[in-house]
């Protein structure tokens, strides 16, 4: 009798899913080196980087960027 009962509130409470099309996933990795003769790094390489270099002779920037062009969401014309 309990499986019956989960059985049929297992089939009541279904909900319906859509997932992202995988064909225009594109995934970027990159590496920024930076080197400088002095103690810390110019401030104009610095400041344009939104403080992911961080000030001192020499750092490595990793960055990931990960798009999709389909809209998870989208309604369906």
């Amino acid at each position: 009798m309990r499986k019956c009962l989960l059985l049929l509130a297992y089939s009541v409470i279904t909900l319906a899913a859509k997932a992202q099309f995988l064909d225009s996933l594109e995934v970027q990795v990159g590496t920024i080196a930076t080197v400088a003769s002095d103690d810390y790094q110019p401030l104009w390489l610095v400041s344009k980087r939104f403080a992911t270099i961080a000030d001192r002779k020499s750092d490595l920037s990793t960055n990931i960027r990960v798009t999709n062009k389909h809209d998870l969401f989208a309604q369906d014309a």
